[in-house]
């Protein structure tokens, strides 16, 4: 079968033409072999030919013939397959935003920047000051988020060969203090904001963020087919069934799931849906959006008279603490997270004000 976008197509024995969608719907990613293709045929074939500045606006599709990228790129041509290449749907939403500003502030095409342009726009997102007349008083995780977007672009660019140069390496990110502790709540706040939910369908959605630890992106993408009914072995270790997702890099994972949250999964099945159906849906029988599970923990937050300004990742930090704290293997936490790094899971093992090593000692 077919991918909806791709880089190549086959047609006879020749390479007749590149195809580039940088807004696609699914889970269809770049694999491997993919970007080793792309990079392997348009490795330095990409040449800047016009002044033109980026705005943000992305084109419905670009169309590469291959006897007219050398010398006739242009620079959306260029981003576009950037964000093609990402694999991420928040990645490929985020980054434009980001660059779009980087754009706006440098006013310069991308292969006229230079390290100054980059060191300018990089102190416009730092606060407003005497010496700073331009800054914008930009928070860690936005800054990171921009900085990072623009590094990835140059990175590509000079990889593809657009660029000679890539100044953008010189650029540093941000440091970004995760906070982790300030976002995680009581065992019987989460009860309560799971109950407290506006119908079955809320519920379910509360319950599998917090049980199953998966990001909202994860979420939403969850079809029937990727829920599993666990083995005997499983029933007997607690584990009613699983959920399979893919996250961030495409990386998969299986997450087993209790009873309750099974349970109330499954209810939501109607006769009639197939294996690929959605298992979240909206009230027209669409598939639920990002936004409007956003939109689910704050009516549940409200509901519950949580003062604090609750998002869906929260629960994801909720539920690992929690399993931590009840004696959940940190390895295990770690495959279930998707994390590459066991230090990234360790954030999670925060000091309880209920205990101290000082008890462990002796003579004090």
């Amino acid at each position: 079968m077919l991918r909806p976008w791709r880089f190549w197509m086959w047609e006879g024995k020749g390479r007749e033409g590149y195809n580039v969608y940088p807004k696609h719907t699914g889970n269809y990613v770049l694999t491997g072999l993919d970007k080793k293709c792309y990079l392997k045929f348009m490795k330095k074939a990409l040449v800047p030919t016009s002044n033109e500045i980026f705005t943000g606006t992305m084109p419905a599709s670009v169309s590469i013939l291959p006897t007219t990228i050398a010398g006739n790129s242009t620079e959306s041509q260029v981003i576009a397959m950037w964000i093609a290449s990402k694999s991420s749907g928040y990645t490929r939403t985020a980054y434009p935003r980001a660059v779009a500003d980087f754009f706006s502030f440098v006013a310069k095409p991308l292969h006229q920047v230079t390290l100054s342009d980059l060191q300018s726009w990089r102190a416009s997102l730092e606060p407003k000051s005497r010496e700073n007349a331009v800054g914008r008083g930009w928070g860690n995780s936005k800054k990171a988020l921009a900085v990072n977007a623009v590094k990835s672009l140059f990175k590509f660019a000079f990889g593809t060969g657009y660029l000679t140069l890539n100044p953008a390496s010189l650029l540093k990110s941000p440091k970004v203090n995760p906070a982790i502790h300030e976002r995680i709540l009581p065992e019987e706040s989460v009860w309560d904001l799971i109950s407290k939910a506006e119908s079955d369908r809320d519920k379910a959605i509360l319950s599998l963020l917090y049980a199953s630890k998966v990001r909202v992106s994860e979420l939403v993408g969850v079809r029937w087919k990727a829920l599993t009914p666990s083995s005997e072995k499983g029933r007997a270790n607690g584990v009613a069934g699983s959920v399979y997702v893919v996250g961030k890099g495409g990386k998969e994972r299986t997450i087993g799931l209790p009873l309750k949250t099974w349970e109330r999964v499954q209810s939501l099945r109607p006769v009639t849906a197939s294996d690929a159906d959605y298992v979240f849906l909206g009230y027209k029988g669409k598939p639920l959006t990002s936004a409007s599970v956003w939109n689910v923990v704050k009516k549940a937050g409200k509901t519950a008279g949580l003062s604090e300004r609750i998002s869906p990742h929260w629960f994801r930090h909720c539920g690992a603490t929690h399993a931590l704290n009840r004696g959940a293997s940190l390895n295990l936490l770690k495959e279930e997270l998707g994390h590459a790094d066991l230090a990234t899971t360790g954030l999670y093992l925060h000091a309880s004000k209920d205990e101290a090593s000082s008890t462990f000692l002796v003579g004090v």
